[in-house]
């Protein structure tokens, strides 16, 4: 991943052939796109997508209340998105209950 500091650029964002530019704190990277393998997905695996899919969907909805997303900018880490903040809560078992994986 090369981080590109040409101010001639400016602001650049998106696809171009095999490498994809994005902007992140302050700074455009541009990084090779990923690719998507040829290996078939276990059901395990399309069972996580699901998951992660509906929760995504949940957090954008939670964020859509500016009451809700206030509260989330209050607690916000430096480096870290009010999203990641949600999804990670959303994703993240309540205490006491263990682990996706552990019996």
């Amino acid at each position: 991943m090369a981080i590109v500091i040409n101010p001639l650029l400016g602001e650049i964002t998106g696809k171009f052939g095999d490498a994809s530019f994005r902007y992140r704190k302050g700074k455009i990277i541009l990084q090779s796109r990923p690719g998507r393998g040829n290996m078939k997905k276990s059901p395990i695996t399309m069972e996580q997508n699901e998951r992660f899919r509906l929760a995504c969907i949940e957090a954008k909805m939670k964020l859509r209340d500016p009451v809700v997303r206030a509260e989330y900018r209050a607690r916000k880490v430096e480096g870290v998105t009010v999203f990641r903040m949600v999804l990670t809560e959303i994703l993240s078992p309540p205490p006491g209950l263990p682990q996706m994986g552990e019996e």
